[in-house]
């Protein structure tokens, strides 16, 4: 079973687990890294394509990968600390909506949470595919862009999650080994930050805060924010 923390704007309501250390077999570097084999290669072998979970990314080069999840609370401090900067969003679907000018003055790359942020593993496969593949046929059309990385709300998924995000495009369940929130580091892989880290972020009112204290972090540790874009590439035909 997958173990999993939850942060966020929910975190009043649920206990924040720590995260074990990812596998090297879960870890997904750039191209010219590591190079798994591609789903179709998968279903050769008569296996069911699945998206492929990163908890970390597999690389020497000095980055961490900023990642912001949900969409409601869009500032403008936050943008301004954003500018520039290379970020990775994980939106619902409403906010795509409401905060098209943001999301559009920002040009950051835009990844699916779903439709409603909803417990996956509490809906059938039915149900994880309207919520999954809804929202990113909703920013695709939004953002004219593929959409290829799911982040499932509170990091909360399982094998039918898998099979049905791949069904719909999905190549990376993106999950985190890092949290910036509330003022406060917290992480999952020895204690700090090192290349590769994968930071989840929310759209609070205080987001712009918690960026500085990230950006800060990855600076003690001699890292720079990378495009995850970039490392994560999309890796299925359309």
């Amino acid at each position: 079973m997958t173990r999993v923390w939850v942060g966020a704007l929910m975190v009043t309501l649920m206990c924040l687990m720590p995260l074990a250390a990812a596998p090297a077999a879960d870890r997904v570097g750039p191209p010219n890294v590591t190079a798994d084999a591609p789903k179709s290669a998968l279903a050769s072998a008569g296996e069911p394509a699945r998206a492929k979970v990163v908890r970390h990314v597999d690389t020497r080069d000095p980055v961490a990968f900023l990642t912001i999840d949900d969409g409601i609370h869009r500032t403008a401090a936050a943008a301004e600390v954003l500018d520039g900067i290379p970020a990775t969003f994980f939106l619902n679907s409403g906010p795509v909506t409401a905060g098209k000018d943001y999301w559009s003055a920002l040009g950051h790359p835009i990844q699916a949470h779903t439709i409603r942020h909803p417990t996956l593993t509490r809906l059938d496969a039915q149900g994880q595919r309207e919520e999954v593949c809804g929202n990113a046929a909703r920013i695709s059309k939004f953002t004219g862009k593929p959409v290829w990385m799911l982040r499932p709300p509170y990091g909360v998924f399982n094998a039918t999650t898998q099979h049905v995000a791949a069904g719909c495009g999905i190549d990376y369940i993106v999950m985190w080994d890092a949290i910036a929130e509330n003022g406060r580091m917290q992480y999952g892989r020895g204690g700090g930050m090192t290349p590769g880290t994968i930071i989840l972020l929310h759209f609070t009112p205080r987001l712009a805060d918690d960026l500085r204290m990230a950006l800060a972090a990855m600076r003690k540790a001699g890292l720079q924010p990378g495009d995850l874009t970039e490392y994560l590439p999309a890796r299925s035909t359309r």
